[in-house]
């Protein structure tokens, strides 16, 4: 169980390090941020999840780790709330 949570947080960190660059990058450009900041909060539940017991929570947990499964998430949060093609008016 030790080596799992030590191997969540590695992947929680690398992963999270990826997408805050993404982040930047996005806001520098004066786009909406709304992919990075979705894949990092996704990931960051996905940490919660895999701490907690419980086979659903695994599961879920799971899903969210795996970039392809999560990006079907992310696309699907995307579109639900209209998050395509938006600009920041700073």
């Amino acid at each position: 169980m030790a080596i799992g949570g030590f191997a969540g947080a590695a992947i929680i960190r690398w992963q999270g390090l990826h997408y805050w660059y993404a982040l930047n990058e996005q806001i520098s450009r004066k786009e909406m941020p709304a992919a990075p900041v979705l894949h990092s909060s996704l990931i960051l539940l996905a940490g919660i999840l895999a701490v907690m017991p419980g086979i659903l929570t695994g599961m879920i947990a799971l899903f969210l780790f795996f970039p392809l499964t999560r990006a079907f998430a992310v696309s699907y949060i995307m579109l639900r709330f209209d998050l395509y093609n938006r600009i920041i008016d700073i």
